[in-house]
């Protein structure tokens, strides 16, 4: 029964964005927010892993810039049986909330943990929702 009650949840969200309803920009923030509220309640077993830190050197950079990088910089993450589920749909609809941009190079060189790097990363889609 739960199965059913995604199905329906996803295909109602679908038709909501398909007739005007809703936003599409705000429906995949809001999307984000939520995958990213998930991955953050629990602790998570890798949440200690480094991966590079897209949020260090923001200045004159737009969300667009910052969520495509970070779609970048969750590829980089070794299997984490914790959020595997939830991972392939947060990098989906990061790519597509950064689609705008035409490159985003990561920087390698400045890394952070993947819980401060979730918690900003939530952080940032929310005020963007706001907007």
């Amino acid at each position: 029964m739960t199965m059913m009650l995604k199905i329906l949840t996803v295909l109602t969200a679908m038709l909501a964005v398909s007739y005007g309803k809703v936003d599409p920009k705000k429906h995949i923030l809001r999307e984000i927010t939520k995958t990213l509220g998930h991955m953050t309640q629990d602790k998570i077993e890798c949440g200690a892993t480094l991966i590079p830190d897209v949020f260090s050197d923001t200045k004159g950079q737009s969300a667009s810039e910052i969520f495509c990088k970070a779609a970048e910089a969750l590829v980089k993450i070794p299997p984490c049986e914790s959020i595997k589920r939830h991972l392939k749909a947060l990098r989906l609809n990061l790519a597509k909330e950064g689609e705008q941009t035409l490159s985003c190079p990561v920087n390698k060189f400045s890394e952070i943990e993947l819980t401060t790097f979730l918690r900003k990363l939530r952080k940032l889609s929310q005020q963007k929702y706001r907007q």
